[in-house]
């Protein structure tokens, strides 16, 4: 076999060696080498630069971690005060649509609490996105607070809504805020 080597071409010689001894080119560990530098696949692992294996791989020949698994992290505490905190935020809601609703005939004459103004600027936006006032399909729903929100075309109207955290002017738009009546029964 040495002769056939040393008498062959570099391919053939490389096609008879693998044949013989089994021996395949050099798979892919997953190891990055320097970003700089760009090695194509086909270069011999001989003038190659060296990759930094790490000792668990070149030890043991795996990447695991030895060792017990830590323990599950205990939530609970955190899950109660996420589970309170959207419990709180849903009150503060219900009762911005109960004083909207308590409004919603002279919305321009009341002062609106914070959340008011919020929850009824949201239903605006919802609104505008959902259609056109011009075209009396600017309607927005919220099931859960029982509301319905319309914004109506209505020119030369000025609106300026009051509230803690300031004043909002809307101009040729009329809002209405309306009940939605339960459908379960």
């Amino acid at each position: 076999m040495a002769a056939w080597l040393d008498t062959a071409d570099e391919e053939t010689a490389a096609d008879l060696f693998t044949s013989a001894f089994g021996l395949y080119p050099a798979r892919h560990l997953g190891l990055a080498a320097e970003a700089q530098v760009v090695v194509p696949a086909t270069t011999s692992w001989w003038p190659a630069p060296a990759v930094q294996v790490p000792v668990a791989l070149r030890e043991r020949g795996g990447r695991a971690p030895r060792g017990r698994a830590s323990a599950i992290a205990d939530r609970s505490g955190q899950k109660q005060a996420l589970i309170a905190q959207a419990a709180a935020l849903h009150e503060r809601r219900v009762l911005a649509a109960a004083e909207l609703l308590s409004a919603a005939a002279d919305l321009g004459a009341v002062r609106l609490s914070a959340p008011a103004i919020h929850l009824l600027l949201e239903l605006m936006a919802q609104a505008l996105g959902a259609g056109d006032p011009l075209l009396g399909n600017a309607v927005a729903l919220v099931v859960d607070l029982h509301l319905r929100c319309e914004l109506l075309s209505k020119p030369r109207h000025v609106l300026t809504l009051r509230s803690a955290v300031g004043d909002f002017t809307a101009q040729d738009i009329e809002i209405s805020i309306i009940r939605l009546e339960d459908t379960d029964g």
